[in-house]
């Protein structure tokens, strides 16, 4: 992660409750690009404390990934994601919504 991170390959999302000087959560991203050119935003790590708090700040990873070309948002993820990920459809056990 470290290195994907510091070589620009990775985002590093923090979130961080001001007021109770705490960490909530830790994401990271990338960009990919499938052959036909199709671009993913892809959350490749999320983990954190107190989900129902920050979970509607992945609207921001999805509006970042947009930004930068990204036609839909995916994730691998355990399948509990799917109940807090209406949005998103369940592909297997990927995660995907359209941008």
């Amino acid at each position: 992660m470290y290195r994907d991170c510091t070589a620009g390959m990775w985002q590093l999302w923090v979130v961080w409750d001001e007021t109770a000087k705490k960490h909530m959560a830790t994401i990271t991203t990338k960009l990919s690009e499938f052959p036909t050119g199709m671009r993913a935003g892809e959350v490749i790590i999320c983990t954190g404390v107190e989900r129902s708090r920050w979970i509607d700040l992945l609207d921001d990873l999805e509006e970042w990934a947009q930004a930068n070309g990204a036609e839909v948002m995916q994730t691998l993820a355990r399948k509990g994601w799917a109940k807090a990920l209406p949005s998103y459809f369940m592909s297997h056990v990927m995660l995907e919504k359209r941008l």
